[in-house]
């Protein structure tokens, strides 16, 4: 029986040996397969072998630590790509941001809670009138203001329809406060995500004649002047310049972190190897 166990132990003992040199060969064949996808730049190729190597040969110590070394390589790389393309789109909103700046200004009155920005050519008594704004807050989130003078129809949201298309607003209930009502009078503010599709819409139909639809118990229209729907239109793209600007400043600034980290662990492993 001592002699029967004996054996037994030595075959799986081969069989165990056999086995680990087939796998650090195979882990190995990955490695280098890393490395020569980094040198053709085929970098998430590369942390997807590297993956590969931790998920099925975690007992392959050696191989994992050698690596260690070339994984920040490869986050390197693919982050230096990804900086580049934000370089590359920063360029493109602030390009946009300088173009549409001069097309607007800033409205204070002591009266309003904060000022806004409009267009210049916007009309500017659109509180007295029939008829939509946007506007933009101070950090240039997007809104949109819709007034309904003489016809009362308690309207809750508004549309705009154009080359057999149409969209609208989110509704807005009436509540005093964003959804007022007086002396005939029927004025909504509409926040960035109950309006966005108005300002996409005016973007893609600024050469078309847009009509506005007032939407409540029942539904008022009116035409909209090509003035009218340039000064949407470019409001909303002057929003989404400076959304753009900062949303892309603050990617830049995750991938320097990001590019600042992979090369520390070069460093590090280099040095320890």
């Amino acid at each position: 029986m001592f002699s029967v166990a004996i054996r037994i132990m030595a075959i799986l003992m081969v069989v165990c040996a056999v086995s680990c040199s087939g796998d650090k060969a195979t882990a190995t064949k990955l490695l280098d397969d890393a490395k020569l996808a980094i040198t053709q730049q085929n970098y998430h190729q590369a942390v997807a072998l590297l993956d590969s190597i931790d998920k099925a040969y975690s007992t392959q110590v050696d191989v994992r630590r050698q690596a260690m070394n070339v994984r920040p390589q490869a986050i390197e790389g693919m982050t230096l790509r990804e900086i580049e393309k934000a370089d590359s789109a920063l360029a493109v909103w602030q390009a946009e941001y300088v173009n549409l700046k001069p097309l607007f200004q800033t409205i204070s009155d002591a009266r309003l809670v904060e000022p806004y920005m409009v267009a210049k050519n916007a009309d500017k008594s659109i509180l007295e009138k029939t008829g939509v704004q946007a506007r933009l807050t101070p950090d240039g989130d997007f809104y949109v203001i819709s007034s309904l003078n003489g016809k009362p129809i308690k309207h809750t949201s508004v549309g705009f329809v154009a080359d057999g298309q149409s969209v609208s607003t989110s509704a807005v209930a009436y509540d005093g406060d964003r959804n007022y009502r007086t002396n005939g009078s029927e004025i909504i503010t509409f926040v960035d995500s109950e309006c966005d599709t108005l300002g996409v819409f005016a973007c893609n139909h600024d050469h078309s004649p847009i009509t506005l639809v007032f939407k409540g118990n029942k539904s008022h229209s009116v035409k909209l002047s090509a003035k009218e729907v340039k000064a949407f239109a470019d409001t909303y793209r002057y929003s989404q310049s400076i959304k753009g600007i900062r949303t892309t400043m603050r990617r830049k600034e995750f991938l320097d972190q990001q590019l600042m980290v992979a090369r520390n662990q070069i460093a590090r492993t280099m040095a320890e190897q």
